[in-house]
């Protein structure tokens, strides 16, 4: 699935935009990092994928995932050091 064709149809980022302010009134802030397109299995061959391309999943679980995890690992360096 082509996410960048979805998001917009789906709205997905401003439902998240939604939600993160509904639980900022309620915790007095809040983050969120939407992450998609990742790599689901090592192997592809076992599952039926059809409309998925593994090379493209492998490449972007090579350079676009480890990024995420940055995010992920400053999101909860900042979380640790709230009061």
């Amino acid at each position: 699935m082509c996410f960048k064709r979805f998001l917009p149809r789906a709205r997905l980022l401003e439902r998240l935009k939604g939600y993160e302010a509904m639980y900022g009134r309620i915790l007095g802030s809040a983050e969120s990092i939407f992450v998609a397109d990742t790599l689901q299995w090592e192997d592809y061959s076992k599952y039926v994928t059809d409309g998925l391309d593994e090379e493209h999943k492998k490449k972007i679980g090579r350079e676009k995932f480890p990024k995420d995890l940055e995010l992920v690992y400053e999101l909860g360096k900042r979380l640790c050091s709230l009061p």
